[in-house]
This record gives C-alpha cells, sequence and structure tokens, in this order.
C-alpha cells in the first residue's frame, strides 16, 4: 500500500516498517535454539507473523491467519490516543501473546495483559527459555502494561524478545531493556519434545517466483514451515540437507525436470 493511500484511509504511516524474517531466517532461527521442541513451536507461531502483522488496540484472533488483519478496522476499545480512529487491523501485545499459545498449543492466556499475569507463576530472569513471559511491569503499577514473549538470546548476548508493539507498528523481534518481570504460564509441560501433527516442513520447487511466493505464503498461513527451490538441482540440495514431509513439485524446470528429482530423490 502507498505512503498516500495509508495517508488517506488511516491518516499515519504507523503501519510497521518491520520486515518479515525469512522462511530460511525462521529455520535457521529455531535450529538455534537449545530448548524443548514444545517451545519451539510457541517460537516458529510468534516470528510467523514478524513484520506480517500491525499493532492495533484491543485486536485478538482466533488461532490460525486472519484475513481481516491488514484491513481498515475502526478502532472500539476505549483507552488509547488511536481509539475511534480507522487502523488496519492486527493485535494488541496480549492479543498477540494469547494467539501464540492457542496456534502453537491449543491454550488460551486468556484476553488481557492482567488475566494473563494469572494464568502464570513467576520465574527467575535466570530461568528464562523461549516461550516464557514478560511483562513490563506488574499489573496495576503502571497505567498501561505490555507483555512479551522470551525468544532467547541473540549474537550479541542481549535477551531477544518478540511482541506486538505500538512503537514498531506490529509484531517485532527485538531487545528492549524495560522488561522487569519473568513468567511462565501455569498447568503445560513446556519440556514435551513433540511436534504438532498440523505441523509440516514442505519443500516448494517451482522457477517461477511469484507462483513460488504464493504457495509458499499460503502454506506459511496454515502454519507450515516452508523451504523453497528454483530448479531440480536445488531441490535434491534441500532435500540432503533438511529433513521434510512433503514437495510441492513443478515438472518444467530449468537444468532438472520434476520426473527427474523424483526418480533422484
Amino acid at each position: 500500500m502507498s505512503n498516500a493511500l495509508k495517508m488517506t484511509m488511516y491518516g499515519s504511516l504507523t503501519s510497521g516498517t518491520v520486515p518479515p524474517i525469512t522462511d530460511a531466517e525462521l529455520n535457521a532461527y529455531l535450529n538455534s535454539l537449545t530448548c524443548s521442541g514444545t517451545r519451539k513451536e510457541l517460537m516458529r507461531a510468534a516470528l510467523s507473523l514478524v513484520g506480517k502483522v500491525p499493532y492495533f488496540w484491543g485486536g485478538k484472533s482466533a488461532p490460525g491467519w486472519n484475513e481481516a488483519w491488514n484491513t481498515p478496522r475502526l478502532v472500539t476499545s476505549a483507552g488509547s490516543s488511536s481509539t475511534g480512529t480507522i487502523r488496519p487491523y492486527g493485535l494488541d501485545c496480549s492479543g498477540f501473546t494469547d494467539w501464540v499459545y492457542k496456534t502453537a498449543l491449543g491454550v488460551s492466556l486468556l484476553d488481557g495483559s492482567w488475566s494473563q499475569w494469572d494464568t502464570t507463576y513467576a520465574i527467575t530472569e535466570a530461568e528464562l527459555l523461549p516461550g516464557d513471559i514478560g511483562f513490563m511491569a506488574a499489573p496495576g503499577t503502571v497505567p498501561v502494561n505490555h507483555v512479551l514473549l522470551y525468544a532467547g538470546r541473540g549474537a550479541d548476548g542481549k535477551q531477544m524478545w518478540v511482541h506486538c508493539s505500538s512503537g514498531a507498528g506490529g509484531v517485532a523481534l527485538n531487545s528492549p531493556t524495560y522488561v522487569t518481570q519473568f513468567r511462565r504460564r501455569k498447568d503445560i509441560d513446556l519440556e514435551a519434545d513433540f511436534t504438532p501433527m498440523s505441523m509440516a516442513n514442505i519443500l516448494i520447487v517451482e522457477d517461477e517466483k511469484a507462483m513460488q511466493d504464493i504457495i509458499a505464503d499460503y502454506m506459511r498461513k496454515g502454519g507450515h514451515a516452508c523451504f523453497t527451490a528454483d530448479d531440480g538441482i536445488d531441490a535434491l540440495v534441500t532435500l540432503k540437507n533438511h529433513p521434510l514431509d512433503l514437495m510441492i513439485l513443478d515438472v518444467m524446470m530449468p537444468h532438472l525436470d520434476g520426473f527427474s528429482v523424483c526418480k533422484m530423490a
């Protein structure tokens, strides 16, 4: 959407400037984490929205991709300077954390930072693991609180948090320094090492970039991890280096056609 159209529809350009995480970046990040499969699924769901879903005061959603995201909506929840204005629909901070848990594990954290505080228990900063929850402050001590998901440490050793931020304009992965409270969800075994049956590693082999992007985007919205290859040779290299559940394979491609890839895979 052009800046002129954003100004006409929303009165501002605050639809977010965070670039989306590519499939390769997402898979590399998950592979770098030393935690359980359950925690990695939380991170997969959380990172899948980075740069794709804007911040929207009062924004909540059912699990999975929401086609209403990024469409114009009236902000009806009270308490924000954006109340009564038109904004691209998305999530607020607690709506994001709740969406991640519902999408990855089928478990709700409930609505609002106060309710999410009540569904969690305190841990120390040293105990933090990916998928744990951080708060800017204890409920009732600040006018507006903020809730985030811990995502591990970056190459520089700083804590990484994925959250839906009004300052970033949407879902972002960064290193805010204002997190003071560290919590963990009650009554869930976050150390289980499994991958939900609904999740699959899919290789898309297609030499037409536009078609490749369409298929990959559709698969990602369904919660799947995607690898892409531009031709048969790239496909064989990917098959050798990554465990895959499904391959969507074009037939007519340069260098090596789809039938040959099937024979050699």
